[in-house]
């Protein structure tokens, strides 16, 4: 199971953006896309990194119906703040599926980032019991 891939069905992808205010777009990506999509993309996020060189500054991981990829990047890349950009598409991931990876959120972080959800987080930190848009595929 551990090196066998699934097939294609979605475009996994990071996008790398240059923004000269890198904490203003990147909240402004996730406000606008995060939350919309279903099963067409997701949004998974817009982090502001450091250690790209002076290259890139936030990284926006993507994961779409193949019909649907083109269009989320055009929107995400053309944000008005955005200078350049360079998208690196997922040719395998381990592990697979996807829905076995993990990460971790302390409860000090839902105490204070979270405090105004309504439906707490379950055992394993997730306020959502499926993904956005219910997707089956992680």
């Amino acid at each position: 199971m551990g090196d066998r891939q699934t097939e294609k069905d979605r475009v996994r992808a990071f996008v790398l953006l240059r923004a000269e205010n890198s904490d203003e777009v990147a909240e402004r990506i996730y406000e606008e896309y995060g939350k919309k999509g279903g099963d067409d993309f997701v949004v998974v996020r817009a982090d502001v990194v450091d250690g790209a060189g002076d290259d890139f500054n936030i990284v926006v991981p993507i994961d779409a119906h193949p019909d649907h990829f083109s269009e989320i990047e055009r929107q995400v890349t053309s944000v008005e703040g955005v200078n350049a950009y360079k998208t690196l598409a997922v040719k395998n991931h381990y592990p697979t599926p996807t829905y076995l990876a993990h990460g971790y959120t302390t409860t000090e972080d839902f105490a204070e980032k979270m405090s105004w959800l309504e439906t707490p987080p379950d055992e394993y930190g997730r306020i959502m019991k499926n993904s956005p848009g219910h997707n089956p595929w992680g």
